[in-house]
């Protein structure tokens, strides 16, 4: 286990692009290596990030067709809103979330006319990050 351990802790400080394969056959990115922002190109990806950091959501969105991407699960206990834009010009939601505790768990956004079926509303497309949190 300590030799695992040395070996990773030498990869990461190396500076290398680290990555793990998880069991189910996705790709697990790991910091210090993540990008800027994340897109729909990381959908149902595993991340891990250090307590406190903020992580970046760009998702296409198209305003002129009323659909938008909505939070659908946020802990809020785990994680912070930190804030939510549109950039027009490029049609991409910005969202910006923090870290605030150890723990692994979900961001999940829908795209979905919020205000059509009530509680009933069924999202046109799903995006899901699922972030381990953890002390680097």
């Amino acid at each position: 286990m300590k030799k695992i351990l040395a070996a990773a802790l030498l990869v990461v400080s190396a500076g290398m692009a680290v990555m793990a394969q998880e069991p189910a056959g996705n790709m697990k990115i790991m910091a210090p290596n993540l990008p800027a922002y994340f897109d729909e190109s990381f959908n149902g990806q595993v991340v891990d990030v250090a307590v406190d950091s903020i992580v970046e959501i760009r998702l296409s969105e198209n305003a002129s067709t009323g659909y938008m991407w909505v939070a659908d699960r946020l802990d809020t206990r785990s994680f912070q809103l930190v804030s939510e834009d549109y950039d027009l010009e490029k049609g991409v939601r910005i969202i910006k979330v923090r870290c605030l505790k150890m723990k692994t768990g979900d961001l999940k956004f829908n795209y979905v006319r919020p205000w059509e079926n009530g509680s009933n509303i069924i999202p046109v497309k799903t995006f899901r990050l699922k972030l381990n949190v953890v002390r680097f």
